[in-house]
């Protein structure tokens, strides 16, 4: 018997006058069936019985078999997943990577050793729970770690509980993941393999019953089964993530986000907790992520959806497109910008510059038809969809900058870029700079119902610190934004002390001639670098600059956060917009009068 009287009537007596009539009467009518199941099944080895599970709530589940082949035939490794329906989500993994691996485990609670057929299936895992005793933390993890160590594979799931409908994202979704259960999976440094297991529509009381009639941990399995039936669940499997990655994050509440977020991007929407702390870069530089396979490249690209094509120039084809859209493509960015960024010593330092915020950001990128290859790429984050799915903290700049609730509707009318770079052998060439652009205006003027590019532009720390207090004292006399400045502050202002450094006399004989100082700053570099372009382009479009911040991820670069407002972009630029992409709608929006 799984559910003796004595632990029936201590259920009870514990809710007497907490849940009322309504509670016992559920637990009491659902106990009989639970108990005559088990005694049924109990017998049974860890396979039939969880196949005995399934049949009796007719839950059928559906994976894409080529996925199969993600999962490593030997050596240990995590899967880490979502939590959306309880004991039937471990049962679903367990069949899943059990056709290619005999020893796989569920990370559970201890108690749950109690039903016989799972007893050698479960790890004790209270450890994860923050909550649980210590004790129990300490005698868990080395049972898990033994098993990885002895080449085993262990299914997790962070969030430590069934998922559950969250107001603030107005969905059903996991609860914060725990900071323990991530820090396992750091300390355990293994790969990882990601699964989104779908939710679906149910009816209200299989949400909310289960919530009233809880019983102990031990009961709360077979309990599913009478409250959850004749479903059909999809799974999605993930790339594995390799254990080099996962210990570039120092801080376990960023990888937690992270793992989140590669988790949640399998599905259909990202639906994330926020969790924000910085990253740091590592002292020493990692070595470079290997390239992609190039044929894995143009299959994506001549697969993609015409509505992400912007437009073509000579052998240039530039697109615009979200992250779940490519993943080959995303990857070989993120490899690319590594590269770039270290030739100007702007380099996160790590294998490859990717993060969180690429995984729901879209990017803007240049194929070159004729090579086959990336040229160059932007990244670009639709303000009103990022504040209404994450609020201020799903922006990158909001790493960089504290922003005040004042600046919030100018976000939201806004795009914001980043992490812009032109590969190296096209940056001799003016053509790849001159597309990015022209798909990023192209981009902000067809979504209507944004104004404003936003988002920091570098100045490497390779200049000196001369030249960079020439540069933002210029910018602060010339280009500063001063309506919104007192709402953005820097995470870690830029504050050079050079004594010897007068920048006021400097820059009298400047006034507000791009040129002159670029003539200043190639004097004090030794190696005649002038102003950074991507800086200079945005002033040229009348862009104005809110702050700056030094970005300690980023080689201690220094950045400029600039504010573009679309309605004061030059007209004969907009003029010229309209004219190549043969768009009079372009001119409607801004009252130009085409000759």
């Amino acid at each position: 018997m799984l559910i003796s009287n004595r632990e029936l009537f201590k259920i009870i007596f514990k809710n007497i006058g907490k849940k009322g009539f309504f509670k016992i009467l559920i637990q009491s009518t659902k106990v009989k069936q639970i108990n005559q199941f088990y005694a049924e099944h109990e017998q049974d080895n860890s396979e039939t019985f969880i196949q005995a599970i399934l049949n009796k709530a007719n839950i059928r589940f559906t994976f894409n078999t080529q996925d199969l082949n993600r999962i490593p035939t030997q050596g240990p490794f995590i899967v880490i997943a979502n939590h959306p329906f309880g004991g039937i989500d471990g049962l679903i993994l367990y069949k899943i990577f059990s056709i290619q691996r005999t020893d796989v485990k569920i990370m559970a609670s201890h108690s749950l050793r109690m039903i016989k057929p799972l007893k050698d299936l479960i790890l004790p895992m209270d450890t994860l729970n923050d909550n649980d005793p210590k004790e129990y933390r300490i005698k868990g993890s080395k049972t898990a770690f033994q098993h990885l160590n002895e080449g085993g594979c262990i299914i997790l799931f962070p969030a430590g509980e069934v998922a559950s409908f969250q107001h603030h994202h107005k969905m059903v979704t996991d609860h914060q993941w725990q900071y323990n259960a991530i820090k396992f999976i750091k300390k355990a440094n293994v790969p990882v393999i990601p699964v989104f297991i779908s939710e679906i529509a149910e009816p209200w009381y299989v949400k909310w019953l289960p919530k009233f009639i809880r019983l102990h941990r031990t009961h709360a399995l077979p309990q599913e089964l009478f409250f959850r039936n004749n479903i059909q669940i999809q799974c999605r499997i993930g790339k594995i993530i390799k254990p080099e990655l996962i210990q570039s994050f120092e801080s376990i509440s960023q990888l937690g986000r992270f793992l989140r977020v590669k988790t949640y991007a399998l599905g259909s929407a990202l639906n994330v907790n926020q969790f924000f702390p910085s990253l740091k870069s590592s002292s020493n530089p990692q070595e470079i992520v290997p390239p992609i396979d190039n044929n894995v490249l143009i299959n994506e690209i001549n697969n993609l959806s015409k509505d992400y094509f912007l437009f073509k120039i000579s052998q240039f084809k530039v697109f615009c497109a979200p992250a779940i859209a490519i993943p080959n493509v995303i990857y070989e960015i993120g490899r690319q910008r590594e590269i770039t960024f270290r030739q100007v010593k702007e380099g996160t330092n790590k294998s490859i510059d990717l993060d969180e915020f690429d995984l729901y950001y879209y990017h803007l990128f240049i194929w070159d038809d004729d090579k086959k290859s990336i040229v160059g790429a932007y990244r670009i984050g639709k303000g009103n969809d990022i504040f209404s799915k994450y609020g201020i903290k799903g922006f990158y700049i909001q790493t960089l900058f504290y922003i005040e609730e004042a600046f919030f509707p100018i976000l939201k009318q806004s795009l914001e870029l980043g992490r812009s770079f032109i590969t190296i052998d096209y940056q001799q060439k003016p053509l790849p700079l001159f597309l990015l652009w022209k798909g990023i205006l192209y981009f902000l003027l067809k979504n209507k119902e944004y104004r404003y590019l936003i988002g920091p532009v570098s100045i490497s720390n390779s200049y000196s610190k001369a030249s960079k207090a020439l540069i933002t004292a210029f910018i602060q006399k010339y280009y500063f934004e001063n309506d919104y400045k007192n709402y953005v502050h820097p995470r870690t202002g830029f504050e050079p002390h050079l004594p010897e450094i007068d920048t006021d006399i400097l820059l009298s004989t400047t006034n507000d001639d791009l040129g002159d100082l670029d003539k200043l700053i190639e004097e004090i570099e030794v190696n005649n670098v002038k102003i950074p372009v991507l800086l200079k382009k945005y002033l040229k479009l009348n862009a104005r600059i809110l702050g700056f911040n030094i970005d300690p991820l980023f080689n201690d670069a220094l950045d400029g956060l600039i504010l573009l407002d679309l309605y004061n972009v030059p007209q004969d630029v907009i003029l010229s917009l309209s004219k190549e992409f043969n768009d009079d709608e372009i001119l409607k929006r801004f009252e130009i009068t085409s000759n």
